[in-house]
């Protein structure tokens, strides 16, 4: 019997979220699968080569708010002149449009629901493509709370989505076997702290920060890493134990990650339309990555932290005074650093790209015997 080929939508690959998604699942496809025949398509300037990977040639739109249209419309030629393709995975509710028009048996995953607070009119766009989900076979959502939060707006959707977790690369994320500094390193990847309409209703880390310097000195090291943090941070330059290092590139993460022994990832509530609005956050690679990589991780009590952390981590409320009694606790406590640690690179293996892999099958395999599921 002829191998069905399944054509999964991929855009640019980056090291984290939409970006890595499809190539990390293709990779892992193609090493657990005997069963379909798989092909990525990206742009053409996207650094990931492989025998199976179709480059869309891209044009550049005038109009920002449209240049997505660059890669769409050619990936739709791209893809009705290639007749064998049986099966689209779309990667989110604009390539689902791309893989409607052609009529083919189709799965879409979502990540999130950030486009539907977008400014009018692009709100009210998305809303319809959000809306436009059901028209596929199968909506892949990368969270239980994502799935919740996406039948709680849209309740049309909830026979069609399933919950599939995203993954991490547990032989390329792991502990560093030379870790062995006198200091404690305490880090950071990105922030999402701001000033203004917020205040200081969940608290700011670099306060946390500084009063952790205060106490412990030359024990610690503060070590930033993150493209354009806040301002609040520079309070924290021109002391000797804090590390600015910026934007970290995609082959530096591994170092950056097995450099820290504590990691924090702080999520925020946020203001929209004078209202308090709770977290998307529905599924976030930087703490499982921390943990694979041999940090003890306190992360924000929101959202899908809960469900992908669990106890490979502290998961505690958003407050200064959390952070802070945390890190102390890690700090002075080097037994109980260390099961945080264990028990944090425990959890980032149950939850692999090979897993996340192994759960599409299950949906393919599906269409593949009903194209009318």
């Amino acid at each position: 019997m002829k191998r069905k080929t399944i054509a999964i939508i991929g855009e640019s690959y980056i090291g984290t979220g939409k970006g890595l998604y499809p190539v990390e699942l293709f990779k892992a496809l193609n090493k657990i699968n005997k069963k379909y025949n798989f092909k990525l398509f990206l742009r053409d300037n996207t650094p990931f080569y492989d025998l199976n990977v179709v480059k869309v040639k891209t044009f550049k739109t005038k109009i920002r708010s449209f240049s997505g249209l660059g890669y769409h419309i050619p990936l739709f030629f791209k893809l009705r002149k290639d007749k064998s393709i049986d099966i689209i995975h779309a990667y989110d509710v604009k390539t689902n449009i791309v893989a409607l028009l052609l009529k083919k048996p189709r799965i879409v995953t979502e990540y999130d629901l950030y486009p539907i607070f977008y400014k009018f009119p692009l709100n009210h766009i998305f809303n319809v493509l959000y809306k436009l989900l059901n028209t596929a076979n199968f909506i892949v959502a990368v969270s239980n709370y994502l799935r919740t939060l996406l039948i709680k707006r849209y309740p049309h959707l909830s026979k069609k989505t399933v919950s599939i977790h995203l993954g991490v690369d547990t032989e390329r994320f792991k502990p560093s076997i030379k870790k062995t500094g006198k200091r404690i390193n305490i880090g950071i990847l990105g922030n999402l702290d701001e000033g203004g309409t917020l205040g200081d209703l969940d608290g700011k880390l670099w306060n946390v920060f500084e009063k952790i310097l205060k106490e412990y000195g030359e024990k610690v090291n503060i070590i930033l890493g993150g493209k354009d943090l806040p301002a609040g941070f520079d309070k924290l330059k021109g002391n000797p134990n804090v590390i600015f290092k910026g934007y970290i590139e995609e082959s530096e993460l591994v170092k950056h990650y097995q450099s820290i022994d504590i990691f924090i990832y702080k999520y925020n509530k946020y203001i929209y339309k004078h209202k308090l609005v709770e977290a998307t956050a529905t599924f976030e690679l930087i703490p499982l990555e921390a943990m694979a990589s041999g940090c003890a991780v306190i992360a924000s009590k929101l959202g899908a932290l809960l469900e992908v952390v669990k106890n490979g981590g502290m998961l505690i409320e958003n407050s200064e005074k959390n952070y802070y009694e945390s890190i102390k606790k890690l700090i002075e406590n080097k037994k109980f650093r260390q099961d945080i640690q264990k028990k944090g690179r425990k959890r980032a293996k149950e939850l692999t790209w090979d897993k996340c892999a192994k759960e599409h099958l299950k949906i393919y395999d599906k269409l593949n015997i009903n194209p009318k599921f």
